[in-house]
């Protein structure tokens, strides 16, 4: 960047060839700052600039570079291209000596008139003998020049008289918008991005109006006509969802929020299912492009030809990324588009499609969602529609099933990652075979997205699919088979939304349908589904005889994913009623996943032998594993995984001696709890839980447990994860230098529970033998640890000895 009170580098470098040229021309070269204010024509704004600070701060020194001749802004319409390039030249007049000038190119429909347009704002008139191109060289040369020439994309067969007069004259600078690059020589090129908009699922207050440019906007706009309106905390959130649908563009915030006079925040965002006809009436003063979204996005359509007309809107069948690959398969196929790369690059280059960065080998494309509602319509016109939407749907079936396959997703968190990302294409090719009562590709599609639905807790979404399908009539074993298959994978979700009754129905009817096409591992996994229910319902004899019943199954099949999630339900089965046979189980199952490389497997593992030494008493081994757990499940994403393993830290760490602690290990799961539609239930925990919250309550008194519970309510998962790692408890500090010697005494009651302790009695026998709740039990061998300096139950057993 050019030092305080010198010329910027780029006139510093080009001082030779300036003196030379003004030599040449009878005409002495004037520094910057001598005697005179630059002339400019730029217009004053009416309203500010909201943001592109960072742009800004990055377009400003690279304009001034001695090899930047030329910079094109770029972007779709209404990105606010125009604006931005307004403040930069504004932000730079005084760095050219000879001035800053506009030059507005949207009127010109004629390439050849764009000489003459720069010398009308210059004020160079044609002469009888030279050309308006000599006449402007002539002028030009010697000076220094910005020239903001917007609206560039029409009017492309003018760029090599453009890329000339640069070349003739060494001081000029050119600043373009264009929603498409000129591709010449010297020129940089700058993406323009929409404004900045909250996540999805990100809570929004009040306070981020600074932080996120398009919620600032929307609220300029609207107080503009609307003076009363402001963001608050009840209506942040409806403004960030309208932000994000209208995908950060400039002009449609504008539109949206001069609707406010009329509709409020949630009226509006409704409004905006179809807002290329809502976001209509901007002010009379803007060309009448910008004055609706959908003349906005007509502008730059009629440039293109007719193949990327053809192919634009064929791409509006794919919702979300796209790869190469795929626009070949689904928008060549029907042959009429042979030059499909050279089309597909001037979409790109014309800002209709968008290259992406993401994790694939070739190009990354999308539309944002606005321009896809216009091709979408553009589609919808035509007789191709259905021919297209087809091709979609059965390349996303192949897609789908060779996820299965390729190496760099057998890991199956990997696939499950790369399914959601593709997720909305997914759900338009199943709604396309739906709609077509086409039950093979239904039926194939739901074979493979079925574990997405399981495992990233899209349960209301998945079984509606899959009842969907299940309504298809289906002949032939092969079909048979895959109905088998979805009919179990639905019995699985209506288990984890604790729908006992469907779950049966669903599992009973797999079962059959396995038994009926021979399939050996499908029958295993619908017993083991209705072991897990059995399970879940308390019913701890049917689900021992169930899981008997599989486990030498999955050990014939030689199913080592299936014989390891039979061993973790059976786990689950044991964990109350025979918590040592569930360790056992539980480190079967934890071996067996990580051979088999499925982490989420893992974790749960990890969770189940968390409980099951909680219940043996040994807190210290249950934390260890709880904690492997929910750094692992968190990591995932698994979140109901997550949830379950926080009620267990809160149990460990209260047997430890920290009740606060505990409460907000305990709020943070519920918490979470609330953030996945419906969590699996089991009566024992839901029981141990409950009870748990009791005795918390009844530790601390209930201001404090309330303080310790809202606490819960605002942190998030990673921060409890930092709040457990700095806990120790009292047993391991200094634990080389601790006395085994009572600090203070010990109440009535824990000298009971020492004296039981002392016998070797769990938590759970010494709560039955003096008529206590085992978390009450827990809690007084955690106060007795903590005070008498006990590393663990063996350290307070010797104490009980040698007090007697």
């Amino acid at each position: 960047e050019p030092e305080p009170h010198q010329e910027p580098l780029y006139f510093r470098h080009m001082d030779n060839r300036a003196s030379e040229a003004a030599e040449q021309h009878g005409r002495p070269r004037q520094a910057r700052g001598e005697g005179r204010q630059a002339p400019n024509n730029l217009p004053v704004q009416a309203t500010p600039l909201v943001g592109r600070q960072r742009e800004l701060a990055i377009l400003e020194p690279m304009l001034l570079r001695a090899d930047v001749p030329l910079l094109t802004l770029t972007g779709t319409g209404g990105i606010g291209k125009t604006r931005l390039a307004l403040r930069l030249a504004a932000q730079l007049a005084d760095d050219f000596a000879d001035g800053v000038f506009l030059v507005a190119l949207a009127p010109l429909r004629d390439y050849k008139l764009v000489m003459t347009a720069i010398g009308g704002v210059l004020g160079i008139h044609e002469g009888a003998r030279e050309s308006p191109f000599e006449r402007l060289v002539a002028y030009i040369r010697s000076r220094q020049l910005l020239l903001v020439l917007d609206n560039f994309e029409h009017l492309m067969p003018a760029a090599p008289k453009v890329a000339a007069l640069l070349a003739a004259c060494p001081y000029l600078k050119l600043l373009v918008t264009s929603r498409a690059p000129l591709r010449l020589t010297g020129e940089h090129e700058f993406p323009v991005a929409p404004l900045g908009v909250p996540q999805r699922d990100e809570v929004v207050g009040p306070e981020a109006l600074e932080e996120y440019e398009a919620l600032k906007l929307f609220r300029q706009r609207a107080q503009a006509v609307k003076p009363s309106f402001r963001l608050t905390a009840e209506n942040a959130t409806t403004v960030s969802d309208i932000c994000r649908t209208l995908d950060g563009l400039p002009l449609a915030i504008e539109l949206a929020a001069a609707r406010t006079k009329l509709f409020d925040p949630d009226s509006l965002l409704a409004r905006l299912e179809k807002r290329l006809e809502f976001l209509t009436g901007g002010a009379r003063d803007l060309p009448e492009r910008q004055q609706t979204l959908r003349k906005t996005i007509d502008w730059s359509h009629d440039l293109l030809s007719d193949t990327q007309r053809r192919l634009f809107r064929r791409m509006s069948v794919f919702d979300g990324q796209v790869g190469l690959r795929a626009v070949e398969a689904v928008c060549g196929a029907p042959g009429d588009l042979p030059d499909l790369l050279d089309d597909l690059t001037q979409l790109v280059d014309q800002s209709l499609v968008r290259q992406i960065d993401a994790d694939c080998p070739l190009p990354c494309l999308d539309m944002l969602e606005t321009i896809r509602e216009y091709a979408l319509e553009k589609l919808a016109n035509t007789r191709e529609e259905e021919q297209v939407r087809e091709a979609h749907a059965r390349f996303s079936l192949l897609w789908a099933e060779e996820l299965e396959t390729r190496a760099e997703f057998h890991e199956p968190e990997k696939r499950l990652k790369r399914l959601e990302l593709e997720q909305n294409n997914f759900r338009a090719a199943l709604r396309w075979a739906l709609q077509a009562r086409d039950a093979e590709l239904s039926l194939r599609l739901a074979q493979v997205l079925a574990g997405l639905w399981e495992n990233n807790a899209y349960l209301r979404e998945g079984r509606r699919w899959l009842e969907e399908i299940l309504a298809l009539d289906v002949e032939g074993d092969e079909l048979l088979a895959r109905r088998a298959d979805v009919c179990h994978h639905a019995s699985l979700l209506a288990t984890r939304q604790s729908d006992w009754p469907a779950a049966i129905r669903f599992a009973e009817e797999s079962l059959g349908l396995y038994r009926a096409v021979s399939d050996r591992r499908g029958e295993a996994h619908a017993l083991l589904t209705l072991a897990l229910v059995a399970t879940m319902r308390n019913e701890y004899a049917a689900s021992v005889e169930l899981h008997e019943r599989v486990l030498p199954m999955f050990e014939a099949l030689g199913d080592k994913p299936g014989l390891a999630r039979a061993l973790h339900n059976f786990g689950l089965a044991h964990r109350f009623e025979n918590p040592r046979e569930a360790v056992e189980l539980g480190l079967r199952s934890l071996a067996l996943y990580l051979e088999c490389r499925q982490p989420r497997g893992a974790a749960q593992a990890r969770n189940l032998i968390g409980w099951a030494r909680l219940n043996l008493g040994e807190a210290d081994e249950a934390r260890a594993s709880f904690e492997e757990s929910l750094k692992e499940s968190w990591r995932l994403q698994a979140r109901w995984v997550a949830g379950y393993v926080l009620q267990g830290l809160s149990d460990a760490v209260l047997r430890q001696g920290n009740p606060v602690l505990a409460v907000k290990l305990s709020s943070v799961s519920e918490h979470l709890f609330r953030t996945v539609e419906v969590p699996m239930r089991q009566v024992r925990l839901e029981e141990h839980f409950d009870q748990l919250l009791r005795d918390l309550r009844a530790a601390l008194g209930d201001d404090a447990f309330q303080c310790a519970w809202d606490e819960g309510q605002a942190i998030a998962v990673e921060e409890a994860i930092e709040e457990l790692e700095r806990f120790e408890p009292p047993g391991t500090v200094a634990a080389s230098q601790r006395p085994v010697t009572a600090k203070v005494g010990l109440t009535p009651r824990e000298r009971e529970v020492l004296e039981l302790v002392a016998e070797g009695l769990s938590d759970r026998q010494i709560a039955k033998r003096l008529g206590i709740s085992p978390t009450t039990a827990s809690k007084h061998v955690a106060n007795m640890l903590g005070k008498t300096g006990s590393r663990n139950r063996v350290e307070l057993t010797r104490l009980a000895l040698k007090r007697e």
